[in-house]
């Protein structure tokens, strides 16, 4: 997924994939108050950024999409363009005009050209032929909502995505509250699919939604994901004036309305006198005025001309936002608002369902291949083990029979996509039967291993990336009485980092000589030496450095001479990790085993340690 900025993906859902980002957050098509730079930057962190605006002509849009673009970190990453489309004659508003002046057709080849993921329509559908384009461009189509009634019209015309909006939010919005906006909507479009795509129409949630117990709870209402604007007027990158900032910083709960004096239809903006005498005294002009289709006030400042006074003129720009203006306060970069909001719904999902019995463990890998290398790598070295698991990933840790080699691995949460602990618990597993259940996956398959409260088997199941295909698998667990050695951080006097297969190819050439090999590390390099029945051997590598490819670089740091003899056959069956890093590190000191370690991503690893033969063992 295309995100330079972003942190691992916590929590996937169906609009994630479907958008081709990290993290179920959208944001709002505020106009100016959004702006490129801000939508930019909620791409480049893993949401995906939505531009928007009243009256876009098509100049204007290939403009605003040009700077978004450029401030794009990766020119590839997922961006959507918003648009106000009323129905304008017939039954719809008397205030309702045409904010695309005939333009749709030009604005939508615009959005198609310009590669966006991802088409709004707010306060009014598209035509058909719209969304038929989009579709036929690979882009995916959202309609704003107020109210349930809005569902049919949309599912009609082929929607991808509804976003629900409730009465809490800013801007255009309906009087019904999120809480039971989102989950009516959700009922609605049960069993309805997207044409494009073939997934279940996706429920998006928008209102009064600031946080990671907001983004948590409108997943447990049935969205999949949210779309966010009041937070983000706050946010370092926006487009809104020092003013409407300060509006949104300094709000109260009783601080804003909804009114229609603006556009004719309801609008949610911070109150001030000249809202509210309009509210208050001159309810009976409002209708009387947008009843002939006249925006109260547009005719208001005709009606004034030049005696209207600067505060009245400041009073008449509304500064839009939602009820959650009364618990935004500071301003943040969109990175950190994400990235908060991310922590804060996985943390809120942890603590409510630790209280509940079943499923307490969940791991969710999309490479099963991942694990199948780790367990082939240690499984002749240990048979049975516990697998620790715990927030912060699983680990674990264990002896050769020989107690002459330890095993140390770790696989931070954040390989997994989900994962969830909800307490600390140890897994004894036979690696054998393990090694059985491992081969049943195929290399592309995405592993999940899941455990119950108080577990008598852990159960894995494979799921195809490439077809309908999943299986199942329980293992029974052991009772496995293992004792956790802590490994003292060590200050090593040499330290080596080579090729993974250059460290292969050196323990099988010199193991077809000898039972053992002596590590020798001096400025001048390291070398490998053995003394066999049949002969001796040696291999030295100095410090190189590979411009074209890192990966066979050799790099050395040493703080002073050092020189071990270990056992080939472990170092050998060490190397079995190979494939599993395109290098390997290497730690030596005197008289302190050595350190294997193949380092994994997100900061996982699996690391070995072999004590040295000393005396009559060499």
């Amino acid at each position: 997924m295309s995100a330079p900025d972003s942190s691992p993906q916590q929590i996937r859902t169906v609009t994630t994939d479907l958008l081709k980002i990290n993290h179920p957050i959208m944001l709002a098509g505020m106009n100016v108050a959004a702006g490129p730079k801000l939508a930019a930057a909620v791409s480049n962190a893993g949401g995906i950024g939505v531009i928007g605006g009243v009256g876009y002509t098509p100049d204007m849009l290939r403009e605003q999409i040009a700077e978004l673009k450029g401030y794009l970190k990766d020119k590839n990453a997922p961006f959507g363009v918003d648009l106000l489309l009323p129905q304008v004659g017939g039954s719809a508003r008397k205030t309702n005009y045409d904010y695309t002046k005939g333009k749709l057709g030009e604005l939508t080849e615009i959005i198609i050209e310009s590669g966006a993921r991802l088409f709004v329509s707010a306060v009014g559908v598209p035509p058909k032929q719209v969304v038929d384009r989009l579709h036929e461009a690979g882009i995916l189509y959202m309609n704003m909502i107020g109210h349930p009634k809005h569902v049919k019209k949309c599912l009609e015309l082929g929607v991808d995505m509804i976003c629900a909006q409730g009465g809490e939010g800013g801007g255009h919005t309906g009087d019904v509250p999120t809480t039971v906006l989102i989950p009516a909507v959700a009922e609605l479009c049960k069993g309805h699919k997207s044409p494009m795509t073939g997934q279940p129409v996706q429920v998006i949630a928008a209102g009064g939604i600031f946080d990671g117990r907001g983004l948590a709870a409108a997943l447990a209402l049935g969205a999949s994901a949210v779309w966010v604007g009041t937070r983000f007027i706050l946010a370092e990158e926006a487009g809104a004036p020092r003013a409407h900032q300060e509006a949104v910083r300094t709000a109260g709960f009783d601080d804003n309305v909804r009114t229609i004096i603006f556009t004719g239809r309801p609008l949610r903006v911070r109150n001030n006198p000249y809202i509210a005498n309009w509210e208050e005294n001159r309810q009976q002009e409002i209708k009387d005025l947008t009843s002939k289709g006249h925006i109260p006030v547009e005719w208001d400042m005709e009606r004034m001309g030049d005696d209207v006074d600067d505060d009245t003129m400041d009073n008449a720009r509304p500064f839009l936002m939602g009820k959650a203006a009364a618990v935004v306060n500071h301003k943040k970069s969109a990175k950190v608002i994400i990235d908060e909001m991310v922590q804060g719904a996985v943390d809120t999902f942890h603590a409510n369902t630790s209280t509940l019995s079943g499923k307490m463990l969940e791991a969710r890998l999309e490479q099963a291949a991942l694990l199948k290398k780790v367990v082939d790598a240690i499984k002749d070295l240990v048979q049975d083990c516990n697998f620790d698991c715990n927030d912060s990933g699983i680990a674990l840790q264990a002896m050769d029979n020989s107690h002459v080699a330890l095993v140390s691995m770790m696989l931070k949460s954040e390989s997994f996509s989900p994962f969830r602990c909800d307490r600390n618990i140890a897994l004894g597993i036979n690696l054998g039967s393990l090694t059985k259940v491992l081969r049943c996956a195929q290399g592309e398959d995405i592993l999940t291993m899941k455990a119950e409260d108080a577990p008598d088997v852990v159960n894995f199941t494979f799921e195809s990336a490439e077809s309908d295909r999943i299986s199942e698998y329980d293992i029974k667990l052991m009772d496995i009485d293992q004792e956790h050695l802590g490994i003292p951080d060590t200050e090593y006097a040499a330290t080596i980092t080579l090729p993974s297969s250059e460290f292969q190819r050196i323990t099988r050439d010199l193991g077809a000589l000898s039972e053992s090999v002596s590590i020798e590390c001096t400025k001048d390099g390291v070398s490998f030496k053995c003394n066999g029945d049949i002969g001796n051997g040696s291999v030295t590598l100095r410090q190189h450095t590979n411009v074209e490819d890192e990966d066979k670089n050799v790099e050395i740091n040493l703080s002073e001479p050092v020189a071990l003899t270990f056992s080939l056959k472990y170092l050998t069956n060490f190397c079995k990790a190979s494939g599993l890093s395109k290098s390997v590190k290497l730690c030596l000191s005197n008289e302190v085993p050595l350190l294997v370690e193949y380092s994994l991503s997100n900061n996982s690893f699996l690391r070995f340690y072999l004590a040295p033969k000393i005396g009559d063992e060499e």
